[in-house]
């Protein structure tokens, strides 16, 4: 299995058990696209990934964005057909997010043991924490479903690490298994503390940890954090693009 191959068999298993959260989440695998739906609202529950399109099948992709505006559509890397930006372009839906897809190339024989498997009540902590980080803009009641979902995922086992102070929660970082693949999600750190190396720590831990049971590594980050990232060891193995339906003038 290629980095690449191993980072879209993880995201798509990883944003189908998220979508399965929530309890109304319509769930269709068909060989040309993984498609969720839900009347909940939000991108969590409403995607299309793993995608191998034939014409016919972008627009019946295309339709289903135009209908139901929260839906995203995430080409990743690995998908076909290679010219399948400018399919979905050539259909009205516009590129509107781009992350970097990574796989772990040079992992640590032993890192510092710095987080600890949330259970428990830690892990309620910890799930509030990692969605109060990534959704702080979100209604609350929304971010109270979105706990939820993320405690309910189905399907794929997820692990959530944390380290706690006297403060409360001070980082956070989840762990998804995927058959021979971890895929690494919401790497976290309590606003006032960053840039003291936390999440570094906290990385390098949980890659030791993968390492040892004989996993691949990877994760989709901001381009921003491409090189952070690369420092400790990452390597990039293409680019994600999300595709929502675009709006009419």
């Amino acid at each position: 299995m290629t980095g690449a191959q191993a980072l879209r068999h993880n995201v798509s298993e990883t944003y189908l058990a998220l979508a399965g959260g929530i309890p109304d989440t319509h769930i269709v695998r068909s060989p040309a696209y993984w498609l969720c739906t839900s009347s909940f609202e939000h991108p969590i529950a409403n995607l299309a990934v793993r995608l191998d399109l034939s014409p016919r099948d972008a627009d019946e992709l295309a339709h289903e964005a135009r209908e139901n505006p929260v839906l995203r559509i995430y080409v990743l890397p690995e998908d076909e057909p290679p010219h399948l930006r400018d399919m979905l372009r050539e259909r009205n839906l516009a590129d509107v997010h781009r992350l970097t897809g990574m796989v772990l190339e040079q992992a640590p024989t032993k890192a510092e043991e710095v987080a600890r498997r949330a259970e428990g009540p830690a892990l309620d902590r910890a799930i509030r924490f990692i969605i109060d980080n990534f959704f702080w803009s979100t209604p609350g009641g929304t971010r109270d479903r979105l706990v939820e979902a993320v405690r309910s995922a189905v399907g794929v086992p997820h692990e959530f690490y944390v380290i706690e102070d006297d403060a409360g929660v001070l980082s956070a970082a989840t762990l998804t298994l995927t058959g021979e693949v971890a895929g690494l999600y919401n790497v976290c750190v309590r606003p006032a503390e960053r840039g003291r190396g936390i999440g570094s720590k906290v990385v390098l831990q949980l890659a030791s940890a993968v390492r040892r049971r004989g996993l691949h590594l990877v994760l989709q980050c901001e381009p921003s954090l491409a090189a952070w990232y690369g420092g400790l060891g990452f390597e990039s193995v293409g680019e994600a693009g999300v595709f929502v339906a675009a709006l009419r003038p």
